[in-house]
């Protein structure tokens, strides 16, 4: 079968476990297309996990496969524009936001564009099209996991969806699986509590 380049970014992280952990036990948290390529780590038995947090997953790589839901109507504080002196960042914000408050914008330009601003967006591009999912993306349906999994997700996003992730990883034995009303693509800015609260629950089954 065709290796794609996801399949070898997926090899890079599992080399860097090896140097940075070695055999010592870790617990492992992806977010978006980061927790697709966290479950790609937990399909592989070598891989000495202790529990998964998903945040928002994506588990379909072809985005035109994926069940979206309908985003809803966004509610624009009227003074964001004010703040976000560029256009690009507004946009990308609302894009990806069901509440887009100063308060998470700013969580949002700290945490999640301060990213975005020195990614190599040429290497991505090429990325998405050369191979975004694993060769072996369909089965991961069959993946076996006995320690605590937690995945949260978001009623209204639009990105990755819910129903996707609920159909593919059900089966796990210690999973739990919260989807969470009135929240984008990234819950843990703009409803804190709830992730906070989920991530301490996970932490405290880890132990």
């Amino acid at each position: 079968m065709k290796c794609l380049i996801a399949d070898t970014m997926l090899d890079a992280l599992k080399k860097f476990v090896d140097q940075v952990i070695g055999n010592e036990t870790f617990l492992l948290v992806g977010n978006s297309y980061g927790g697709y390529l966290a479950l790609g780590m937990v399909f592989d038995p070598s891989m000495n996990i202790d529990g998964v947090f998903l945040i928002g997953p994506c588990v379909i790589s072809d985005n035109t496969k994926r069940k979206l839901p309908t985003k809803g109507e966004v509610t624009i504080n009227p003074n964001l524009k004010s703040i976000i002196k560029s256009e690009t960042d507004f946009n990308d914000f609302i894009e990806v936001s069901l509440v887009p408050t100063i308060k998470i914008w700013h969580r949002y330009e700290a945490e999640i564009l301060s990213g975005l601003r020195v990614a190599d967006a040429d290497f991505l591009k090429k990325y998405r099209k050369r191979g975004y999912g694993f060769s072996f993306e369909s089965k991961l349906k069959e993946l076996a996991f006995m320690k605590p999994v937690c995945i949260l997700a978001d009623k209204q996003d639009d990105v990755v969806g819910y129903e996707d992730a609920w159909d593919l990883l059900k089966q796990l034995p210690r999973l739990t699986f919260v989807v969470i009303d009135h929240v984008g693509h990234n819950l843990q800015i703009e409803n804190p509590t709830v992730f906070n609260v989920h991530l301490h629950d996970w932490l405290g089954k880890t132990e």
